[in-house]
């Protein structure tokens, strides 16, 4: 439950911070390269793949929990709590909006790109929205 204080703190708070101590670091290192480049740092970039790199691994994480939840790793003890990847889940894929937000250079590009981008942004606000409806 995510509307109650003493559950979110005691359930979310180390997630939360965390959350924002990336997506803060990770906004640093942009902003620091935007400043010292000609333009705006891409996918091209060193920051943009970084920041690419982990965008793709949380978001191939993001898809090993319909996995987890089979039957063959459901009972698995050694992969965490249901619980553990629920958390991991939310809040990592709220941490990839700004990873990928940042490594497409805030720019859309061409259709292949902007398709890619709305439904992951979809996808998001789908998400979003079923936790909020989860907690209503």
């Amino acid at each position: 439950m995510l509307s109650d204080r003493q559950t979110f703190a005691k359930l979310h708070l180390r997630w939360f911070l965390a959350t924002v101590a990336i997506t803060i670091a990770s906004c640093g290192w942009y902003a620091t390269e935007a400043w010292n480049g000609p333009r705006w740092p891409g996918g091209g970039s060193l920051v943009g793949l970084t920041l690419g790199i982990a965008a793709a691994a949380i978001i191939v994480f993001e898809c090993a929990l319909g996995l987890r939840k089979t039957r063959w790793f459901r009972t698995a003890r050694w992969l965490g709590s249901a619980q553990l990847w629920m958390k991991a889940h939310i809040w990592l894929g709220l941490v990839a909006v700004p990873l990928v937000v940042m490594h497409s250079g805030f720019a859309w590009g061409g259709w292949l790109s902007t398709l890619v981008a709305g439904c992951f942004a979809l996808v998001t606000a789908s998400g979003i929205f079923g936790l909020v409806m989860q907690n209503v």
